[in-house]
């Protein structure tokens, strides 16, 4: 690829094989756009790893990237995550602090697990705004390690048992 960047008289790219998907790092993408725009068949398709978090939304809005691998921390993928979590060409999660803890709302924990599924390396989940009535669901995802409820005291008072019996997770 840096062979090609660096010819001075290249006029084009056919693509003979344009089904054939092109696998380019994020950075050699980002510093591809003269050589992508001598792309000749506008079908080409390109899978991208070590994708910014902070990357990951406009790069999507590329019609050439059909897959990518994601890499940031977990403060980043968790702040990111709904907009993660809605990418259909997201292919994986790596985050660069292993076993780092993503904060996420017991609605991101609960229904987008296939999100959480796609990270490839050890993490945790610290569960916020749990609700009582979500407490055994949340509890029962291995990553989560720290759970806050969020409820009313009379729901809290009716379940006081159950959350002593979280001890120092809670």
């Amino acid at each position: 690829w840096a062979d090609l960047a660096a010819e001075t008289k290249l006029a084009g790219i056919r693509l003979t094989d344009p089904t054939v998907v092109l696998d380019l790092a994020a950075d050699t993408y980002a510093a591809s756009a003269d050589l992508l725009a001598l792309m000749q068949d506008s079908g080409y398709q390109l899978a991208l790893s070590d994708v910014a978090v902070t990357d990951a939304a406009t790069v999507a809005a590329d019609t050439h990237v059909v897959a990518m691998d994601v890499l940031g921390s977990a403060a980043d993928v968790g702040a990111a995550f709904d907009t993660l979590a809605g990418l259909a060409t997201l292919r994986s999660i790596t985050l660069g602090d292993d076993n780092g803890t993503l904060t996420l709302s017991a609605s991101q924990v609960l229904t987008q697990g296939d999100t959480l599924a796609l990270i490839t390396n050890a993490f945790q989940v610290a569960a916020t705004g749990v609700a009582l009535a979500d407490l055994a669901d949340v509890q029962a995802v291995d990553e989560v390690s720290t759970i806050a409820v969020s409820d009313s005291a009379a729901n809290v008072s009716d379940n006081f048992a159950d959350l002593l019996a979280l001890g120092s997770s809670l």
